[in-house]
């Protein structure tokens, strides 16, 4: 009594090997399927932002060379569209990440400092990204690779990469001439002014716009 009890001998292993691990489970086609809908949702975003920031870009430098004109809005300021635009990023219940304030915003958004046929070069990068992207995707289709991206995308998500494509290589023309055309005609001379008119295109996209360059003589 008060000894301790006597350990039981453990079963031997059959063939004297160790216990194997546990293989784990393949997902199941309802899980395979879910996850390549989230990357091929995440693609697209991907390319819409891309998309984004190349047009934001390209009329930036528009608006400098006077080939766009910002009209006066009559009601809001800059201020207090920020403040309606990302008021539920500042909802207390949101502790991270921190919220980008309204002076954060104005310095991370100026470009005063980059030249206008700087902007146009990196609003063709960020379009060569969407090029580059639908290249991608469109090759792994024609080929049958069977990526997750390219088998998850919906026909509605294929005829919205084929319509971002055009657009992206129309602007990304677009934005090189339009840097060309502002380069100065000599070393240490001003650049150059644009002799230019310019039209937006929403037949391809209804939302992201094809620019169209025209001729006209600048008084």
């Amino acid at each position: 009594a008060g000894g301790k009890l006597p350990l039981l001998p453990a079963k031997p292993n059959k063939g004297g090997k160790g216990v194997k691990a546990a293989v784990p489970s393949a997902p199941s086609p309802a899980t395979v399927r879910r996850e390549a809908a989230l990357l091929s949702d995440a693609f697209m975003a991907e390319m819409h932002g891309h998309m984004a920031t190349g047009l934001t870009r390209m009329m930036l430098a528009l608006q400098r060379e006077g080939l766009v004109t910002v009209p006066q809005l009559p009601f809001n300021t800059l201020r207090e569209r920020f403040d309606q635009r990302f008021a539920i990023f500042h909802s207390p219940s949101l502790v991270r990440p921190e919220p980008l304030n309204y002076d954060q915003f104005v310095e991370a958004t100026n470009v005063d400092d980059v030249p206008s046929e700087r902007l146009l070069m990196l609003a063709a990068e960020s379009l060569s990204h969407v090029r580059h992207g639908c290249d991608a995707i469109k090759v792994s289709m024609d080929k049958k690779l069977n990526t997750p991206v390219a088998d998850a995308l919906s026909p509605e998500q294929q005829a919205e990469l084929m319509a971002l494509e055009k657009v992206a290589k129309t602007n990304t023309l677009a934005a090189v001439l339009l840097s060309k055309g502002l380069e100065p005609a000599a070393v240490g001379a001003e650049p150059s002014k644009l002799s230019l008119t310019v039209d937006y295109d929403f037949s391809t996209h209804p939302f992201f716009f094809s620019l169209k360059l025209k001729s006209s003589q600048r008084k």
